[in-house]
């Protein structure tokens, strides 16, 4: 999730109606449960774990 360039809508009393202006955070898709070579029944939290050998990022999910 990269927040720079989003509105910050904390002073908006309401985001129905016209959005006009207000512009989204991006994020990007990390990890697609539906693809998981395992169940998932019950996801209960995520975090990042310790930097992978080449220098990626690891996920916990629990």
């Amino acid at each position: 999730m990269a927040t720079g360039g989003a509105t910050d809508t904390s002073t908006i009393g309401s985001l129905r109606g016209d959005l006009n202006g207000v512009s989204p955070i991006r994020k990007q898709l990390v990890f697609d449960f539906a693809e998981a070579p395992f169940p998932v029944d019950n996801l209960e939290g995520m975090a990042l774990g310790p930097r992978l050998p080449d220098g990626s990022q690891s996920f916990n999910f629990w």
